[in-house]
């Protein structure tokens, strides 16, 4: 199973790039999730509906092939680190790939949220884009550990 995550940013800052390496070095070379940045829509004059369905468009395209896809949305289903290990633990039995989609700062339009597999929310607060995708890294990390043992992952 490869897990992939795709990311509609511009660019980010060096903070958060340094962050996201240091957690993604930790997993093995053939496990480590790929981020696939997906370009913003130009908003200039459009609405929010047009900006949302340019970005599903951009984001349908990335996907990887089969991969099950889970769109992170503030209206999702909450999920914690057990359960997120316990979803990992069940996707590497079938093998299928796994794709997370972190939208951007407009959100993720309606249509894709009902088209993907699972909605969840890694947090009820509203997270600026980059902290969204740093926390989602960090916890696959945690599930990961916790799945092999690691100590890393102390909490009961």
């Amino acid at each position: 199973m490869r897990i992939a995550i795709l990311a509609v940013s511009r660019r980010r800052p060096g903070w958060l790039g340094d962050a996201l390496d240091e957690y993604l070095r930790r997993f093995p070379p053939d496990q480590r999730p790929a981020i696939i940045d997906v370009a913003p829509a130009k908003k200039r004059d459009a609405g929010r509906e047009i900006v949302l369905a340019d970005e599903a468009r951009r984001i349908r395209a990335a996907l990887p092939g089969n991969a099950r896809c889970i769109v992170l949305d503030e209206t999702g289903r909450p999920q914690d680190t057990r359960a997120i290990a316990r979803h990992l633990g069940e996707w590497r039995q079938d093998g299928r790939d796994v794709a997370f989609v972190v939208g951007g700062s407009e959100g993720t339009d309606p249509a894709l949220r009902r088209e993907a597999e699972a909605v969840w929310s890694l947090s009820p607060l509203t997270l600026p884009h980059g902290l969204a995708l740093l926390v989602l890294v960090e916890q696959l990390y945690r599930a990961w550990t916790l799945l092999g043992g690691h100590p890393y992952h102390r909490g009961e």
